[in-house]
Order: structure tokens, then C-alpha cells, then sequence
């Protein structure tokens, strides 16, 4: 969004971060990507929903002093993807989603501003039943959430899961073969 900051009142970046189980999103227009701005921003939004795991790129916006000391003193485990290719899905598809809608939005319009518009879009897709859980992800709270993971995950029980034995596609010993591409992976095709 760099390119259309001047018709954002100078907001270079969106922050968004995304509930992997409910699919709760929140997306935060930023001026810079300086840890101070983004820990700001991410306190902000963890008014309402405080996480226990938070996953993130390697991006020195979320690898740095400030933001580790935040994590410890939160309690929250911070992970950060080590692959540059296969970052963050669930957000990265979020992204996707929520790019889509506004360049939709600027071609419809005719204008390249969405800073006074990106919580419009952002309470959309909130308000939309998502196809993995089945059903709103405003309406996910802990009395529901237990629905959400039923249908995220074909009706197993976390307890099903874990104690489900999955016998391996491979043995030890077997022939494999391993790609020499180290172009993006998970890319998709137009």
C-alpha cells in the first residue's frame, strides 16, 4: 500500500492479524512498520482478544527487543516462521481476501483510498460465514468455539485428534524425491 499512501493521510502498511480458530480478523493501518508503532497497534487490538500463541513472519517489526519483552510480559508464546515462502497461511489468506475487496472497492470507485474504509471491510468479512468453520467468526466466543473446531476439523474432538494413529505414507529406507525449486511455493496460479 506504499504506492497509494498519499491519498491515505501517509499510511504506508496494514497490520493484520487474524485468530487462527475463529477467524477473527483485525487489520490496523500503520505510517511505518518501526516496532514501537506495531506494538502499539497490536496492544490495541489485544483489548479484545488477548492470544496465548502468536505466530508471525521474520520481519524485524515482530523480531526485536521491544516486541520479545512484550510477548514475555504478556505471557505470550511468540513464534516465528523460519520458511521466507511459506509464511503465515491463515493471515497471508486473509490478506489475499481483504486485498481482493479493496481493489475491488478502488476500481468501483474510482479511488485509491481505503484508510477511511479498511474497518467497513474489515467488520465485512467478521460479519460473512467463513467456509472452514461454518459459521460467523464474530459469533466464535468461548461457549462456541468448541463448534468452530468440530467443524474446522470434520467433527474430531481434540481428543480424537492426538489419539488418532496415523500410519505413516512412508517407511524408512523409501526412495523419495526432493525438489530443487526454491521458487515460491504455495503460490497461486492466475
Amino acid at each position: 500500500m506504499v504506492k497509494v499512501a498519499s491519498q491515505n493521510k501517509g499510511f504506508k502498511y496494514i497490520l493484520t492479524v487474524i485468530d487462527v480458530l475463529s477467524k477473527f480478523a483485525f487489520a490496523v493501518p500503520l505510517k511505518t512498520k518501526k516496532p514501537e508503532q506495531v506494538l502499539k497497534s497490536l496492544k490495541d487490538i489485544f483489548r479484545f482478544r488477548k492470544p496465548v500463541n502468536i505466530q508471525s513472519d521474520k520481519g524485524k517489526e515482530f523480531v526485536n527487543k521491544i516486541m520479545e519483552n512484550f510477548f514475555k510480559k504478556q505471557g505470550m508464546n511468540h513464534y516465528v516462521s523460519q520458511n521466507e515462502d511459506v509464511k503465515c497461511a491463515v493471515v497471508e489468506r486473509f490478506n489475499r481476501t481483504l486485498k481482493s475487496k479493496l481493489f475491488k472497492y478502488f476500481t468501483a470507485n474510482d479511488t485509491t483510498t481505503y484508510v477511511d474504509v479498511l474497518n467497513e471491510f474489515v467488520q465485512s468479512y467478521n460479519n460473512t460465514v467463513h467456509s472452514s468453520i461454518k459459521m460467523k467468526p464474530k459469533d466464535v466466543n468461548i461457549d462456541t468455539d468448541h463448534i468452530a473446531f468440530k467443524n474446522l476439523f470434520d467433527g474430531k474432538t481434540k481428543r480424537e485428534m492426538l489419539l488418532k494413529n496415523i500410519e505413516p505414507k512412508l517407511m524408512q529406507g523409501d526412495n523419495v524425491r526432493i525438489s530443487k525449486n526454491k521458487g515460491k511455493i504455495f503460490a497461486k496460479l492466475q
